[in-house]
């Protein structure tokens, strides 16, 4: 027996209010987020007028385009939803206290610091090697070394990058020992590390335990539809039904929203 069309009606009600939510946020966001971008697309193309006839340059440029596009874009997105962003941002979190001590023996060796830079976008692999290595090209282009860091800063996007870019920009402005600042800097890094792993180990059992309060009901849902589908035909075909049926996935997901939150402990 067909469905009342009432119920369709509340349904495509409530999926056009959701659209319509989500719509205006991605607007709001674009709005606020227009200044970077067009910061971001500016610095890019100063850069790459100034790249004409810098064949290595350009191509340390096009290796790692850096900023430039918001996080609602279709490879945004995908990124977010495949866990390339978050393998990302582990990946610069364990490089880069290698990389600053990279920085601080090249320092402490007599070298400047725009090649102790360009050292360690030499040895470092990706995505930090090619942050530092965008940084060096954007020197040798002549771009301003403040403009450049904060630029670093933004591809990185870690904590730990603006403390290492600050300690930067300040030692260029007043001076001072940079590579004991970075040797500093590079300690706390590891700690934080070493501290965020035994926070992982003794959160797991909340972590663990979300995830099967998650899972339970969509798998007694259907498993109970399918060795009894009469006993579960009122809730998807009834207009109560598929009420109740909507307030438990919102409910679901808000608890288990609740419940990562309550096990995520910032570091």
């Amino acid at each position: 027996m067909a469905p009342p069309a009432g119920g369709w009606t509340a349904w495509l009600g409530a999926g056009a209010a959701g659209a319509g939510s989500l719509a205006v946020l991605l607007g709001a966001y674009a709005w606020l987020d227009r200044r970077r971008l067009a910061e971001a697309s500016g610095r890019r193309a100063r850069l790459a007028a100034m790249a004409a006839g810098h064949d290595r340059v350009e191509a340390v440029l096009r290796a790692d385009p850096g900023p430039g596009g918001a996080w609602w874009t279709p490879r945004a997105l995908l990124a977010a939803l495949t866990g390339q962003r978050r393998r990302r941002a582990a990946a610069i979190e364990r490089q880069l206290p290698d990389a600053v001590d990279m920085l601080v023996n090249a320092l402490r060796a007599g070298h400047a610091l725009s090649a102790a830079v360009q050292f360690v976008g030499e040895q470092q692999p990706p995505p930090v090697g090619a942050a530092f290595a965008r940084v060096a090209a954007e020197q040798q282009l002549g771009a301003d070394p403040r403009e450049a860091l904060d630029g670093l800063q933004a591809r990185l996007g870690t904590l730990d990058a603006r403390l290492l870019v600050l300690a930067m920009q300040i030692q260029r402005e007043t001076g001072g020992n940079l590579a004991e600042v970075l040797a500093t800097i590079a300690q706390v890094v590891r700690e934080r590390l070493e501290f965020r792993a035994q926070v992982e180990v003794l959160t797991a059992e909340s972590r663990l335990s979300a995830a099967v309060l998650a899972l339970l009901p969509p798998i007694l849902f259907v498993g109970v539809r399918a060795m009894n589908p009469e006993y579960m035909a009122p809730l998807t075909a009834t207009p109560a039904g598929r009420l109740l049926v909507g307030y438990g996935v919102v409910s679901l997901v808000a608890g288990t929203l609740l419940l990562r939150q309550m096990a995520r402990v910032e570091v």
